[in-house]
């Protein structure tokens, strides 16, 4: 009873952009690890980080297990789903928000790639490397 009185909220508060279909479920149901997937109740796709702090709320009032999933290449079994939680899409946030390549530093939403970053900061004369 509980867990329907979340779906229905999450799906008002997302739209189309909460699906619990079982085909994008077992998209999201683990990643490239050894581990049997786990089909999670629903699949969240946030487009803004407030949306994620309502989605969180959401999951914290009805003690709902929450997963984040970027990319899905995790070799740990950290993005294995939970039969009794929801999965939380990152892929609708992949932003650069700000370079500055004076200071090598940046600020970027969760779903930026390296590749991507690369792209963007390319023409600066800099780039992202994956070991020092």
């Amino acid at each position: 009873m509980k867990i329907d009185i979340f779906l229905k909220k999450i799906q008002n508060l997302l739209g189309k952009r909460f699906s619990i279909s079982d085909s994008t479920r077992a998209n999201y149901a683990g990643g490239e690890d050894i581990f049997d997937p786990v089909l999670p109740l629903g699949i969240a796709f946030p487009e803004t980080t407030q949306e994620i702090s309502n989605i969180l709320k959401l999951c914290n009032t009805y003690s709902i297990p929450v997963i984040p999933f970027g990319t899905g290449t995790s070799l740990e079994g950290h993005v294995l789903g939970n039969q009794n939680g929801i999965t939380v899409s990152l892929e609708k946030l992949n932003k650069i928000i700000i370079v500055n390549s004076e200071d090598f530093d940046c600020r970027v939403e969760a779903y930026v790639t390296r590749k991507q970053l690369n792209e963007y900061i390319k023409d600066q004369g800099i780039f992202f490397p994956i070991d020092p």
